[in-house]
């Protein structure tokens, strides 16, 4: 008995001092973008062959894959996380098209050039980086709330640091605490293509800079022998070094490469080296993730004869366990509003309040639509837990570009047929004109059909949804005279215009106007017969407009709708020669398939009474029947039905491309009597495209039943 009892007491003693005996693994993950994929593969392996990790510290994309598995998320979902992300749409600050408001896509859909720098004191501001990073920290923080209420990192299932580096002094900052969805941003804010982010007083920019592979961080937090994952980009040689982004981009290596050789030097005997053969695989290739993924784990394979040393059995290997997610519900909400916006405009947005339960995605989406006002350069949140609950602070940051913003455009297009015309667009935007949300937007366009406007978009309550409206104008448009399909006479239409009118928005869908306008045109011939009597006109009317609309893009969208209705009544009582009615619809569905997509569309009209140069309609060109000339058959009614398919093609060097065809049928006519399919055009052509960092590319041949052929080309927008 007493024998027992002593054997029982040794392994007592002898097991805990077994235990205590394992070496404490460190595992640090360097930074390198898309190339970071490749850790996944290492941890896949590492947890197949039961090898424990008991810290982890990573730099840019290694301190997230690090932070995601030391927060408990499972080797699988991390994988499964990053190999189906929408990196495109994580990576990219803007608000999707379709979620905009009404009022933001009608100045967007003016300028084909989508960037738009700030302009203060005669002098052009730009972001301090490509990406803010808005969307991918609420997606970070989404992945990682479960230890939303852990600030301290050290308590993470696995012990974690992450580096980021203070771009005023150079310093290494270490991030060990605080939000982790915060501390990975800071950590991957590879400069120029990521703003810097501030964390209690600091400007952080990429851990790269200072300490891509920080071994000795990991050391310093009681790591015994580590493994080391070094998948750093290699210097570019000469013969790829020829521009200022080539340039930039070999400097960035030089600093990455200079510190981590001097990491690389301090390990020893035990410390295992990972460096997965990556080769030219691009940091910026998040949709191959699968495949650094893979080259990961053949180079944790390669080295299994050093690793398994650090193999225990399976009854003594734990996974990290990801915390449980209780229920909390909100026990108050602050709001630090960093605009020049109204805090009541932003209320009204984010309606999660006390009480509620904890909604991620609720509020993420509400979030979404407060950063699509268009007004901030960050939109998020933080969460304090406690016993009664959990606080919520929402924070804006007003874009530190703003409030004035420079744009700029082209609208060209070519009938091959002496038909160009070419126009450069100009634009600026003033911002919160009022604490409420007003904007001011005037632009000029020199060219061919030079316009100047300028235009005031009035809120009229804090939801945003009542508003008003006017614009003043002037503008130059070509327009030709036909017999058959000869080109007779071509003459410049000026008109000088303003509006003014209230409407309603409906969200990010839909919105209703209603308005007068008031026109006055004058024509000048510059080619035809000297002896063509000149069609100057006067024209005033009340107008009402709705207008549906939820298309991911402008020129070539691959999902939503649209469907447009205008009704106007001239009328002489405001200005008009003759009294007239007009109506107009244009109606499309956009989807998609994979990368074959399809639209159908519908444009009709008609007048009653006589409309005037300026209004009577005119078919012609891309989408207006293709196969004839621009202007080629005009009437007090059209109609035109139209189907379009294009397939796009991976992303090549420059631009997306695109080939696809259009086929339409329809017509116009003079009165409603002649409508008929004898009098009607069946066109059809084929195209080829590309989106440019100028505008939409598009260039193809078409015909028509009645004998056209026709060539076109565009770029940017047609207004």
């Amino acid at each position: 008995m007493h024998a027992m009892l002593r054997l029982i007491f040794l392994v007592c003693i002898f097991i805990p001092l077994v235990t205590e005996a394992r070496p404490r693994v460190g595992l640090v993950l360097s930074g390198g973008g898309a190339r970071g994929a490749a850790h996944i593969g290492v941890l896949k392996y590492l947890e197949e062959r039961q090898i424990p990790i008991d810290i982890i510290t990573g730099t840019s994309m290694g301190a997230i894959v690090g932070g995601l598995y030391a927060s408990g998320i499972p080797v699988g979902e991390i994988e499964r996380i990053t190999t189906e992300m929408d990196w495109t749409r994580k990576l990219i600050d803007d608000v999707p098209r379709q979620e905009r408001s009404i009022q933001r896509k009608r100045l967007d859909d003016l300028f084909s050039i989508e960037a738009s720098p700030g302009f203060e004191k005669g002098e052009i501001k730009i972001p301090s980086g490509a990406i803010q990073g808005q969307n991918i920290i609420l997606e970070l923080q989404r992945i990682t709330q479960h230890v939303s209420h852990i600030d301290d990192f050290s308590r993470l299932p696995i012990p974690f640091s992450a580096v980021a580096s203070d771009i005023v002094t150079g310093e290494v900052v270490l991030l060990d605490h605080g939000d982790l969805a915060i501390a990975m941003r800071a950590s991957m804010g590879v400069p120029a293509l990521f703003a810097p982010i501030v964390v209690e007083g600091r400007l952080l920019m990429d851990g790269g800079v200072t300490n891509n592979v920080p071994i000795d961080i990991a050391r310093d937090m009681g790591a015994d022998i580590l493994i080391v994952v070094d998948i750093a980009a290699p210097l570019l040689d000469a013969a790829n070094i020829s521009n200022l982004i080539t340039i930039t981009d070999q400097l960035t290596r030089l600093l990455i490469n200079t510190n981590s050789m001097e990491q690389l030097k301090t390990l020893g005997e035990q410390d295992i080296l990972l460096k997965p053969q990556l080769g030219e695989f691009s940091s910026l290739a998040f949709d191959q993730a699968a495949v650094a993924i893979a080259i990961g784990y053949e180079a944790a394979t390669d080295h299994g004869l050093s690793l398994q040393k650090f193999q225990v059995p399976k009854d003594l290997y734990e996974r990290p366990v990801r915390p449980e997610v209780r229920e909390k519900r909100i026990s108050n909400v602050t709001l630090d509003n960093k605009s020049g916006l109204k805090d009541e405009v932003i209320k009204h947005i984010v309606e999660t309040s006390v009480g509620d339960s904890l909604d991620l995605d609720k509020l993420e989406g509400e979030l979404t639509k407060v950063y699509g006002l268009g007004n901030f350069e960050h939109v998020g949140y933080g969460l304090t837990h406690h016993n009664g609950g959990v606080d919520l602070r929402v924070t804006t940051t007003a874009k530190s570009w703003g409030p004035n913003y420079l744009h700029f455009g082209i609208a060209a297009e070519s009938g091959f047929e002496h038909d160009s015309q070419a126009t450069l667009l100009l634009g600026y935007t003033r911002e919160e004109m009022s604490d409420i949300g007003a904007h001011w937007t005037s632009f000029i366009g020199v060219g061919d059909e030079p316009i100047i406007q300028t235009m005031w978009y009035q809120p009229l309550t804090y939801r945003h949804d009542w508003y008003f409206f006017s614009t003043l104008g002037i503008s130059d448009e070509v327009l030709s005279e036909f017999v058959d399909d000869e080109k007779v006479a071509e003459f410049g239409l000026r008109r000088v215009s303003g509006f003014i009118g209230i409407g309603y928005e409906f969200e990010s869908l839909a919105n209703i106007q209603v308005g007068i306008n008031r026109i006055s045109g004058t024509t000048d011939l510059s080619i035809g017969d000297p002896e063509t009597k000149e069609s100057d006109f006067e024209d005033g009317n009340v107008s009402l407009l709705f207008l549906y609309d939820t298309r991911n893009d402008i020129d070539f969208p691959s999902s939503g709708s649209v469907f447009d209705v205008t009704i106007r009544s001239s009328m002489k009582e405001l200005g008009a020669d003759e009294n007239y009615q007009q109506w107009e619809l244009n109606a499309a569905r956009y989807f998609a398939r994979g990368l074959h997509n399809f639209g159908v569309a519908l444009n009709i009209g008609g007048t009653n009474g006589r409309s005037n140069v300026g209004s009577i309609y005119r078919l012609g060109g891309y989408g207006r029947l293709t196969g004839i000339r621009h202007d080629q058959l005009k009437g007090n009614y059209k109609g035109i039905f139209s189907a379009v398919y294009y397939h796009r093609y991976q992303r090549i060097p420059v631009a997306d491309g695109f080939i696809g065809a259009i086929v339409e049928y329809g017509g116009a006519w003079s009165d409603r009597k002649d409508i008929a399919s004898s009098d009607s055009i069946f066109s059809a052509g084929a195209f080829i495209g590309a989106d440019t960092p100028i505008g939409t590319l598009q260039i193809g041949i078409a015909f028509s039943d009645k004998g056209d052929v026709t060539g076109f080309s565009r770029i940017g927008r047609a207004f």
